[in-house]
């Protein structure tokens, strides 16, 4: 069974293709933005989230036109991180320039909404996907692979996989994510595109600019918690969850 909030459906409906804020409860599907700006990638594309009892989460990307550039989603785990990446700047490798939006050319800075602090960051490249803890001005610490062997352009989707410990959280904590499609090694610093999940910026790549991110621009997921969890849950038990608000 896929939930998606109400809200998110009321929006589809009146054109809008993600709604803020959206919640997803266990598992659920959540539209892009419905902008084009690099070809119609994950705009009109969708990203599934499935929450698992022992702490499990996988997501997969539906694209719509083909996958040439990168992706990141920024998670916020309620425990640390930062409302903005300007003091981001780790670029040695890949997927640390991925996940600091920046690059021996300059750097593309997102302000996120407010609330949302990045503790975390899934970087997409084609030869490799991996989680890293976010670190401002120093080295990111590698936390997960969530793909081993990356993607190819032309994959219809695109699937990871990580653990909720390895983000230090457990089964039944909630996070929140926001992510974007654009060019992270573009020689004049990374060049966003338009096209996000979670955030329902006005059309129009973005580019070397810097993003601002309105109020409730991330998704919100409810985690399945383990059974033991459950069963608390249902007989009035104290389970707090790590996620605080």
């Amino acid at each position: 069974m896929k939930n998606v909030l109400a809200a998110a459906c009321l929006a589809a409906a009146a054109g809008l293709a993600t709604a803020q804020l959206t919640t997803i409860n266990g598992s659920g599907t959540v539209n892009g933005n419905g902008n084009t700006g690099f070809g119609g990638v994950i705009g009109p594309g969708t990203l599934d989230i499935e929450t698992l009892s022992d702490g499990t989460v996988n997501m997969t990307v539906t694209r719509g036109a083909e996958f040439f550039n990168q992706m990141v989603i920024y998670i916020d785990t309620g425990l640390g991180g930062f409302n903005t990446t300007a003091n981001l700047n780790d670029t040695g490798d890949g997927g640390r320039i991925i996940a600091s939006g920046a690059n021996g050319g300059g750097q593309s800075v997102i302000n996120f909404a407010s609330g949302f602090n990045a503790s975390h960051a899934v970087s997409f490249e084609s030869g490799f996907i991996g989680v890293f803890e976010l670190v401002e001005n120093g080295a990111h610490n590698f936390a997960a692979t969530a793909n081993g062997s990356g993607f190819a352009s032309s994959d219809p989707t695109i699937t990871i996989s990580f653990n909720l410990a390895e983000i230090g959280l457990a089964a039944g904590d909630s996070f929140d994510i926001v992510a974007n499609y654009f060019n992270a090694f573009d020689g004049g610093g990374p060049f966003r595109s338009d096209e996000w999940f979670g955030a329902n910026i006005a059309g129009g790549n973005t580019g070397q600019a810097t993003v601002d991110l309105d109020a409730d621009s991330f998704i919100r997921v409810n985690s399945i918690p383990t059974p033991g969890g459950a069963a608390l849950l249902a007989m009035g038990g104290l389970v707090v969850s790590r996620r605080r608000r």
